[in-house]
């Protein structure tokens, strides 16, 4: 390698098309191979499911070049020149310098480009240019399906900023056929190994072998009728995509301007019959929501009733929760009275059942003695109850009376102590 070579800037390829033309795609194929696209990319979303593979810094260096010259940042600008500013110099220059001093090929991908591409040429002699389009019904078509507001507003601004950009990008080829490679979005989809070889040819870029990333629903064809309405209703736009496949090196379209009035009468008719159904289905809608305005208003109404329903109730329902809540205090003092009359039975009839155990064991005592056959045990019994018979208390000289059986002792035993 000469010192030349050695000391020249890695090359920067400058991914350029209109927006929904496939630049996203192009640039996931280009990072899969190796190129460096930055670190700061714009993520995913509903639209662009794999992500967009934008810098971040680039991005907003356009934007901030746009809204400086009153444009909006969308990029949406039809027939006019974007002059860049002095700021946008100054941060390009840096921008430049810092993705330079990884020494690797890099590049960006942003939409936007395509409006600065002669300020950037002068910027970045190294730069190569990797251009993109896609025939204009499925671009306006990919747009109406995106919903942007701006041509919600005005339709026909969708093909005029298709018309701007591809103009511009078949200009730039033209003036520097040696820096560009022009492709359909098509052919990539088709063949992404057929681009990566032609980098590699074209720009001597260290590409590798791309991931095949492609989806089959990224591409889906517009339908046949409108794409033949917008070719007859747009000529200038089918000879500016018919000289731009001649730059990307296909043959001609041979089906390419023959469409006649019948058609374009065919899809006016039809496309103004569908306008006037869709105003007919507006106008069913509003008047049902109309009604339906009406029920919530009348549901709003009753539930303000009772709300207040509700708040006339509070004080009631605050009596009735200090009623129940002094009940059940009450409730808890009867309970703790129960209990206590219940431990106070429990306490009785305990002792119930140890006086039944004693007089059990005085009446065992007593049948025991008259059961006995000695007079030595039974005689001093009665001779004491005589000598004691008038001092004794009645209970006791009732038993000394009743010792004739030892059934009736025991009786009588039984009751003195109860007494």
């Amino acid at each position: 390698m000469s010192e030349s070579q050695a000391s020249s800037p890695p090359t920067a390829v400058v991914i350029g098309g209109m927006h929904r033309s496939g630049t996203s795609y192009a640039a996931s194929l280009l990072q899969s191979a190796g190129l460096v696209l930055g670190e700061r990319l714009l993520g995913a979303d509903p639209t662009n499911p794999r992500g967009h593979f934008e810098d971040r810094d680039f991005l907003e260096l356009h934007q901030a070049v746009l809204r400086d010259r009153g444009f909006a940042d969308t990029g949406f600008v039809t027939g006019q020149a974007v002059e860049p500013t002095a700021a946008f110099r100054a941060r390009a220059t840096d921008l430049v310098a810092a993705r330079r001093a990884h020494g690797r090929p890099w590049g960006w991908k942003d939409p936007r480009t395509v409006l600065l591409l002669d300020a950037w040429r002068e910027l970045l002699p190294e730069a190569r240019y990797l251009i993109i389009f896609r025939p204009p019904w499925e671009v306006v078509d990919s747009l109406y399906r995106r919903g942007d507001p701006a041509f919600a507003a005005d339709p026909r601004l969708a093909l005029e900023v298709w018309r701007h950009f591809n103009t511009l990008l078949r200009d730039f080829a033209h003036r520097h056929p040696e820096l560009t490679v022009v492709r359909e979005v098509s052919q990539i989809a088709g063949e992404p190994g057929e681009l990566i070889d032609t980098l590699r040819r074209r720009f001597g870029l260290a590409l590798a072998a791309a991931g095949r990333l492609f989806e089959p629903g990224l591409l889906a064809a517009v339908d046949a009728e409108r794409a033949a309405f917008l070719a007859a209703a747009a000529p200038d736009c089918t000879a500016l995509l018919a000289e731009l496949r001649d730059l990307a090196g296909q043959p001609p379209d041979p089906g390419a301007g023959r469409t006649t009035a019948p058609p374009i009468l065919a899809q006016g008719l039809g496309s103004w019959q569908q306008v006037r159904a869709l105003e007919k289905r507006l106008r069913d809608h509003e008047a049902q929501l109309a009604a339906a305005e009406g029920r919530i208003a009348e549901a709003t109404a009753q539930a303000a009733r009772l709300s207040a329903e509700v708040q006339s109730l509070a004080p009631q329902l605050l009596e009735a929760v200090a009623a129940r809540d002094h009940a059940r205090v009450d409730a808890d003092r009867v309970a703790h009275r129960l209990a206590r009359v219940e431990r106070s039975l429990d306490e009785q009839c305990a002792a119930v059942r140890q006086k039944d155990a004693r007089i059990a064991a005085l009446e065992e005592t007593v049948s025991g003695l008259w059961r006995s056959t000695s007079w030595r045990l039974t005689s001093p019994l009665r001779a004491a109850g005589g000598l004691c018979r008038g001092q004794l208390p009645a209970g006791v000289r009732f038993l000394l009376r009743r010792l004739g059986s030892p059934a009736a002792a025991a009786r009588a035993v039984a009751r003195s102590v109860e007494v």
